[in-house]
């Protein structure tokens, strides 16, 4: 996704960026069938949280679920840092364990309402297009991931750009 002043500027920036990488820039909204847009909530636990560990994770799960959620798993150590490189999250020391809440897009601020008034966390939250699983990815070699990684580098780069969806898995 981008947001800019200048859609016209943007899209011959990308539109560059993509034919140097041997690529097609398609129509908008053209591959819109492989991904399915959610909501997702990161939710810390923190260190003075009164309810134990398994109790912090089993209250997070009924408050959430019963607010609209779709889901509640634990971020694990890998995607934490993942989400830090990228921005997504806020840096929490690495002693508190957090949480990714997936909503319906619809639902996504009525789950983040539900889950602030009853005292949760809230880090972080956004739309997001997640790939969708009966259609799978694109197995890449190495060398493959290697052009991939330098061209998203590339249109990040790029300050009008700001997400980056792709389906190489």
């Amino acid at each position: 996704t981008a947001l800019s002043d200048n859609r016209n500027r943007t899209t011959q920036h990308v539109r560059h960026l993509v034919s140097k990488a041997g690529g097609e820039l398609l129509p908008t909204d053209n591959l819109n069938y492989l991904f399915e847009q959610v909501g997702v909530i990161l939710v810390e636990q923190q260190d003075d949280a009164a309810a134990p560990d398994q109790d912090f994770e089993e209250l997070l799960m009924e408050c959430a679920l019963e607010a609209g959620a779709i889901n509640v798993e634990e971020l694990s150590d890998e995607e934490e840092q993942s989400d830090n490189e990228s921005g997504a999250t806020a840096d929490n020391g690495g002693s508190n364990r957090a949480f990714v809440v997936t909503t319906e897009e619809r639902d996504l601020w009525q789950v983040v309402q539900a889950l602030q008034e009853a005292g949760y966390g809230v880090s972080q939250f956004e739309h997001r297009y997640v790939l969708q699983d009966e259609h799978g990815g694109v197995g890449l070699s190495t060398k493959d991931w290697e052009e991939l990684d330098d061209f998203l580098e590339k249109l990040e780069d790029n300050e009008d750009v700001n997400n980056v969806y792709h389906n190489a898995t």
